[in-house]
């Protein structure tokens, strides 16, 4: 199982002014139309917040970014529903490789 991983070490004692969770997974040709699917639909259901992206390089590997406005927020998606049926789905259709949150800061402050 992967572990979440804060970037940037202390991410909680910073001011940030938004918060990334990213989720890496990979999948095999046999199930990745179903994934894909299946990752679009959670996606169109958070259109304003979540990303999906696919490795140019490693086909069958995905990134899923979903931006929140500060920690509380994120630990919240992170408990979420959406998050439970996105790692159902990473479960049986694939493998998840990693879990990361980071902080990020606008680049006038």
């Amino acid at each position: 199982m992967a572990r979440l991983v804060l970037c940037g070490g202390a991410v909680a004692t910073q001011q940030w002014s938004q918060f990334i969770v990213e989720v890496l997974l990979r999948t095999t040709g046999f199930h990745r139309r179903e994934l894909v699917q299946t990752l679009e639909g959670l996606r169109d259901r958070d259109l304003e917040a979540c990303e999906v992206f696919e490795d140019a390089g490693g086909y069958n590997r995905f990134l899923w970014r979903r931006r929140c406005a500060d920690l509380a927020e994120a630990e919240r998606w992170l408990g979420s529903e959406h998050y439970r049926t996105l790692m159902g789905a990473i479960n049986v259709l694939g493998t998840l490789e990693g879990v990361r949150m980071c902080g990020l800061r606008g680049i006038d402050e």
